[in-house]
């Protein structure tokens, strides 16, 4: 993988070794129980929560979601309605909905993202398939602009 991306890449022997002291952990499964411990996690690491997209799925244990000083997700209703992760942490009273801030809300700047360089933070992505629908529009637009591609059928 080093060759093929051209930057360093270095195995792991276990999940904890891959999450301890880094700065940033991507996590992507359907897992069913947690594969990530808060008790790893480092001052300062941001969490990049992507997968576990049903009720009944956790990357997540309750730990590392407590630990989250900034939980931001793509939206509110919607990770009540499929982020395990943090209906678990709700429900185990260490997590509460209202903290939660939307993606948009800190990209525009109402609501800030990390406020000290020590907090952990958490992006708790289910996707939001309207927005990857007009991102794939604006992507076409762009490419037949350009003549890029080949058109096909829809």
């Amino acid at each position: 993988m080093s060759e093929t991306l051209g930057t360093p890449v270095e195995p792991a022997e276990s999940p904890e070794l891959a999450v301890r002291d880094m700065e940033v952990v991507i996590t992507a499964t359907t897992a069913e129980e947690p594969v990530l411990n808060g008790e790893w996690l480092s001052p300062g690491t941001h969490i990049n929560a992507i997968g576990a997209n049903h009720l009944q799925r956790r990357e997540l244990d309750l730990e590392a979601v407590r630990r989250c000083a900034c939980v931001v997700v793509d939206s509110s209703e919607q990770a009540q309605m499929e982020s395990g992760d943090l209906a678990s942490a709700a429900e185990a009273g260490v997590f509460y909905w209202e903290d939660a801030r939307e993606l948009g809300l800190v990209v525009i700047g109402d609501f800030p993202g990390r406020e000290d360089d020590k907090e952990i933070t958490l992006f708790k992505s289910n996707g939001i398939a309207l927005e990857d629908v007009a991102l794939a529009a604006r992507i076409y637009q762009a490419a037949t602009r350009q003549g890029l591609g080949k058109p096909i059928p829809i």
